[in-house]
């Protein structure tokens, strides 16, 4: 069977794309979520080099493969954020399963093309950890396993309530003051709010992102597209921001919510703010009456993953991030 690739035709591959994602993710995704996503992010690349020659800036490529009928079989998109630390490039790959074994390869050798094209140092990539034998593949070209994200999922439809009532109450006691960024919005918290996000992400293991300058994480986390303000939740003591919550209304159509991310200060953990947090984000979710709720983490944030357990999360398929050195 003879492949080619080539680039995307829009608005006609949107549908088959978001079917890829889709099959990739196990979850349906809305064609029309993709297209509105576009319509925030740069048409032209807008590459630039910092001054040790690192690839700097804005720049995206989106492919897919077709077959011999010219069905389209995969999708890869590459590109680097401007936020993105200086000479990584990011990768996705979304393949049908009956194709596995053909098309990763060719795939994986123009993302790859095209990243050395524009200088980048690595290329990582995304791998749903069930694609043990893609790994394999991937291994044999050089990519090296950098870490492993594990995701778990709580069933909220049978949900009979929570087995930690009075730990909310207890912190209260203690002077712990929860919210959510609805009810603060006019007491000029962001930078606050902007400050605890970054510093607890660079402390998760595992972390090697540059994080987001405030003008691009307000624009894509606090004001995103599937952020709510009544879905971010803050933890208080003695007037200073100490923890936080994000739940993302990630799927609507299927009723599912993402537990996006959970931080609290270093100096106040071990003191039961993060479950806190957790119980607060069922607590919400509950009232959009979300039939399930997924989180994500480092396998080896342990705490983190201990407290989901303790929820009820249950484990379903995960990521392997893969890279390369160009």
């Amino acid at each position: 069977m003879t492949f080619n690739i080539r680039n995307l035709i829009l608005p006609s591959d949107y549908i088959i794309i978001a079917e890829l994602i889709s099959i990739t993710n196990n979850e349906t995704m809305d064609w029309k979520s993709i297209q509105e996503e576009d319509k925030q992010i740069p048409i032209e690349n807008n590459v630039t080099y910092d001054e040790e020659g690192k690839l700097t800036g804005f720049c995206r490529e989106r492919i897919v493969i077709t077959d011999d009928s010219d069905c389209i079989v995969g999708y890869a998109v590459v590109w680097h954020a401007a936020w993105g630390v200086p000479g990584v490039m990011c990768s996705s790959f979304f393949v049908r399963p009956s194709y596995q074994e053909e098309v990763w390869i060719p795939l994986l050798r123009y993302v790859i093309s095209w990243s050395r094209e524009m200088k980048a140092s690595i290329l990582r990539t995304e791998l749903k950890d069930y694609l043990t034998h893609v790994k394999a593949l991937m291994e044999e070209v050089n990519f090296s396993l950098e870490r492993h994200l594990l995701y778990s999922k709580l069933n909220l439809v049978d949900f009979v309530g929570l087995s930690y009532p009075d730990q909310i109450g207890k912190l209260e006691q203690k002077g712990f003051v929860f919210n959510t960024f609805a009810d603060m919005q006019n007491d000029n918290v962001e930078e606050q709010i902007y400050e605890l996000w970054k510093q607890t992400y660079m402390e998760i293991p595992g972390s090697r992102e540059a994080f987001k300058s405030f003008e691009q994480w307000h624009k894509w986390d606090l004001q995103g597209g599937n952020s709510k303000h009544d879905l971010l939740i803050l933890a208080w003591y003695n007037k200073q921001l100490i923890g936080l919550t994000q739940i993302l209304y990630d799927n609507p159509t299927e009723g599912g919510m993402m537990n996006e991310y959970t931080g609290v200060r270093k100096d106040f953990r071990g003191r039961g703010v993060g479950l806190a947090l957790k119980l607060k984000s069922i607590e919400s979710v509950l009232h959009y009456k979300a039939k399930y709720m997924e989180t994500g983490n480092d396998s080896r944030n342990i705490p983190m993953i201990k407290i989901n357990n303790k929820l009820g999360y249950e484990k379903i398929p995960g990521d392997y991030i893969m890279s390369l050195d160009l």
